[in-house]
C-alpha cells in the first residue's frame, strides 16, 4: 500500500496480492507435470478427445527433455534469454527441437493464462523466440521410379511379390499400408 501511494507500485487487491505470493516458487517439473496431466494429453481443440498412445509417448518424451533443462527452476527464474540459449544449444534435431519448443511455449502460455481460471503463475511468457520453421522433408529428394527401375526392382523378388511393387506404384502406398491389406480391401467386379 506504502508503494502504491508514494506512485512506485500499482494497487493490487490483497487477495490478488495473496494469491501471487501462493503462486510464487512452483518448480517448472511440477507445473509441466499438472499441465500434460490436465490439458497436454489431449488433441488440441478437441472436446477432451485423448492423444494416440504413439503421440503421447512422443510427446511425454519431449516434456521430459524440457524438463531436464527447466525441471528444478521455478516458474518465475526462467528468463527470454534462458529460452533462446536452449533453443541455441539442445542438441536436438530440427523436427523434435520444434516439437519441445511449441510444447515449452504451451506450457509457459498456460502459467500466463491458467485455463482453470486460477491466479496466473506467471506475468509473461519467457518464450519470446518464433517457433522454428519446419523442416522440409526428404521426400522432396527422392525422384519418380521409371518403368525400367520398376522392372529392375521386380526382377530382384520373388514372382509371388512381384506384383507389390506394382501395387505400390499405382496407389502410392507406403510399405507398411501394402503390407495391412487383406483381400477384403478389394472390390473384385466379375467381367
Amino acid at each position: 500500500m506504502r508503494a502504491y501511494k508514494r506512485g512506485t507500485a500499482d494497487w493490487t487487491h490483497p487477495r490478488e496480492r495473496d494469491a501471487r505470493e501462493h503462486t510464487r516458487g512452483v518448480l517448472f517439473m511440477d507445473w509441466a507435470d499438472e499441465w500434460m496431466d490436465k490439458w497436454g494429453r489431449f488433441k488440441p481443440k478437441s472436446a477432451r478427445e485423448p492423444l494416440a498412445p504413439a503421440t503421447l509417448r512422443r510427446k511425454r518424451l519431449l516434456l521430459h527433455r524440457v524438463k531436464q533443462v527447466f525441471g528444478m527452476r521455478a516458474l518465475e527464474e526462467i528468463s527470454v534469454a534462458d529460452v533462446n540459449r536452449w533453443l541455441d544449444t539442445c542438441g536436438l534435431d530440427a523436427t523434435p527441437k520444434r516439437e519441445a519448443y511449441i510444447m515449452l511455449r504451451a506450457i509457459m502460455r498456460c502459467a500466463v493464462q491458467p485455463p482453470d481460471g486460477r491466479p496466473a503463475l506467471l506475468d509473461r511468457s519467457p518464450c519470446m523466440a518464433p517457433i522454428p520453421r519446419r523442416v522440409l522433408s526428404d521426400k522432396s529428394l527422392m525422384v519418380e521410379v521409371s518403368a525400367a527401375d520398376a522392372a529392375r526392382i521386380k526382377s530382384f523378388m520373388p514372382a509371388y511379390t512381384a506384383v507389390s511393387v506394382n501395387v505400390l506404384l499405382a496407389f502410392g502406398l507406403r510399405i507398411g499400408e501394402l503390407c495391412a491389406l487383406r483381400v477384403d480391401d478389394f472390390g473384385l467386379f466379375p467381367f
